[in-house]
Order: structure tokens, then sequence, then C-alpha cells
């Protein structure tokens, strides 16, 4: 029986949803450009880790920097 290999199979970007998103997809769903969103991620602001080699947001970091920065902005 042959070993089937999935990850090796599975294109990229399958492979992204299941883990998060990149930061191009995150700076596109923020409306903010790209070196504005390492910015963020430089400062700790939002946090993001690397798998494989690939900069990898997670979507409920993402969805939890969406929501400090309503709370911030419903402040003023």
């Amino acid at each position: 029986m042959r070993r089937n290999n999935l990850w090796k199979k599975t294109p990229r970007r399958l492979w992204m949803t299941q883990r998060g998103i990149s930061p191009t997809e995150a700076a596109r769903y923020l409306h903010i450009s790209q070196s504005s969103l390492y910015t963020l991620m430089q400062r700790g602001q939002l946090p993001s880790q690397r798998i494989n080699g690939f900069r990898v947001i997670s979507r409920g970091a993402l969805m939890d920097y969406c929501a400090r920065k309503r709370n911030t902005l419903e402040q003023w």
C-alpha cells in the first residue's frame, strides 16, 4: 500500500486557511498596508507565528485585534 502524503499535495492556500491567514490577507481584511501590518506584528499588537517558514496570523488573533481597535474607537 502506498503512503499518501497529503501535505505535499495540498495547495499552500488550503494549508494556510487551516492554520491561519497570511499577512497579505490580514492586511486586506484590516484595510491597511502590508508594511503597517508588519509594524503591528513587530510591536506585538498583532501576534503571529512562523510555521514551516511562513508567517501566519491566527483568525482569533485578528478578531481580538479588531475588537480592541473597535473598543478604542468607541471611547473617543
